[in-house]
Formats: structure tokens, C-alpha cells, sequence
């Protein structure tokens, strides 16, 4: 849990701190992209993560529909 109020503080401390007429998109395009990594690169993680590992294995194994394909 440590991790997400670390990078939610630095966005709400951005937010703070910034200046209201003037935004500094080189920064802010950064922080996106940090959250765009901090959200894409989760592994085995959230409440479905299982359904969609079986999900895949069903598919890899040609019984996805509950019947072998043959």
C-alpha cells in the first residue's frame, strides 16, 4: 500500500504546488507516464487476476468453450 500513497502524494503535492497559470507540461507528461507505468506493470494483481490466468490457460489448451477442439 506504500507504493500507491507514495505516487498519489507526489501528484496531490504537484497539484498544490503548482502555479496556477502556468503548467509545465514537460513535467506533468512525466508524471503521466510514470503513472501509465505504475498502473501497466502490475503483476498478479486485483481481484480477477485468477479468472484471467484460467481463462487463458482454457484458450491455450483448446477447451475454452468447455469442449476440446479437434
Amino acid at each position: 500500500m506504500l507504493p500507491y500513497t507514495f505516487v498519489i502524494s507526489i501528484v496531490i503535492a504537484m497539484v498544490l504546488l503548482a502555479p496556477r497559470k502556468r503548467i509545465n507540461v514537460a513535467l506533468w507528461s512525466f508524471v503521466f507516464v510514470v503513472l501509465l507505468l505504475f498502473v501497466g506493470l502490475r503483476y498478479e494483481v486485483g481481484m480477477d487476476w485468477n479468472n484471467y490466468l484460467l481463462m487463458i490457460q482454457r484458450i491455450n489448451s483448446g477447451s475454452f468453450y468447455g469442449y476440446r477442439a479437434s
